[in-house]
């Protein structure tokens, strides 16, 4: 799926969006805290 990124998140991605595959909420939070420096699940 694809995840629209805005504000500080965006800035940090350096994108506006990213494609991600997650089965779960729990699942997309990890795999975001993963790909995005800064962050955490």
């Amino acid at each position: 799926m694809d995840v629209l990124l805005f504000g500080m998140v965006a800035e940090k991605a350096g994108a506006n969006s990213i494609a991600v595959e997650a089965g779960s909420l729990v699942a997309l939070r990890r795999e975001l805290a993963e790909r995005i420096p800064g962050t955490s699940a």
